[in-house]
């Protein structure tokens, strides 16, 4: 090979090199470059920011979710409550409780039967007289509610609502109770409900897992109270708490609606292991504040 052909060689072999490293230059221009850690904590940081926005957000919606649905439950109730009367003379549905040991149950008769903190299944709910005109166990339960069955932490609880206790209940509880059985602020029919008016007189409520066990809500009735033969006011029911402080509530008209307490339900767990009994204490806060239960 002569001289000018080695050069010549050489020559080609430089520029394929050069255009080689140029077309990396390019490539290495044309690809993203990797972040610095500075530039990776700054995004972190940015990216929970946003979530602390967004989260409380995304509770609400998701809690106001759960109110709707559960004020929906509420109105197919109350609709298989009033298809009740108009089938039966207009005699309202049954709320009938016994006492079963500790427990107090509802039996057979009743709106619904059973004891919810004992209930594992539906056929409870399934006897009731009103869940023909109902046609659905799910709607007896809030989708808020995350309440389980004694004994059984995975289980949830089958109902999440009780009925009123002054409309039409028959209680043999050995408890206060058992004395507005045949008073005549105790309504059997529901032409009875005149004041308040079938508008203003709530029938199911949103109950409070704490108390919630039959289908009776306790409620102290003001009216009833000088007749009373303990001459005093008692109320061993409390509504939930669970749709931002509030619970929803349905009316002898059909209509449903939700309502904030003016006050919060502080819950302290408390048991004595020596006997083998777990209870709750619930209490009401802000102190000395009255609570009113005519809506």
């Amino acid at each position: 090979m002569n001289q000018q052909s080695k050069r010549s060689a050489e020559s080609h072999v430089h520029r394929i090199s050069t255009q080689r490293d140029n077309s990396r230059k390019k490539l290495s221009a044309l690809l993203p470059r990797g972040f610095t850690l500075i530039e990776l904590l700054v995004v972190i940081a940015i990216v929970a920011i946003l979530a602390a926005l967004l989260l409380p957000t995304l509770s609400r919606a998701k809690s106001q979710g759960d109110s709707v649905r559960c004020l929906s439950n509420l109105k197919q109730l109350q609709q298989g409550w009033f298809m009740y009367t108009q089938e039966n003379n207009e005699s309202l549905p049954p709320n009938i409780v016994r006492r079963n040991g500790l427990a107090h149950v509802n039996i057979a008769g009743s709106w619904v039967l059973g004891n919810t903190t004992l209930d594992t299944n539906t056929a409870n709910i399934e006897a009731g007289v009103i869940f023909p005109h109902v046609g659905a166990a799910g709607v007896y339960r809030c989708p808020a509610d995350r309440s389980t069955v004694e004994k059984h932490p995975a289980l949830r609880r089958t109902r999440s609502y009780a009925m009123e206790m002054w409309l039409n209940c028959d209680a043999i509880t050995g408890t206060p109770v058992d004395e507005l059985n045949d008073t005549p602020f105790n309504l059997r029919k529901y032409t009875r409900i005149v004041d308040p008016p079938p508008t203003r007189a709530w029938v199911f409520i949103d109950d409070h897992q704490v108390t919630r066990g039959d289908g009776l809500f306790r409620i102290s009735n003001p009216w009833y109270a000088p007749h009373s033969p303990r001459k005093d006011a008692w109320v061993a029911s409390w509504p939930a708490d669970r749709h931002r402080n509030g619970a929803n509530l349905s009316f002898a008209d059909g209509h449903v609606e939700p309502h904030r307490w003016r006050f919060f339900l502080i819950k302290l767990r408390w048991s004595i292991e020596n006997f083998g009994f777990s209870g709750w204490l619930t209490l009401l806060y802000p102190p000395r504040r009255r609570a009113t239960w005519r809506i």
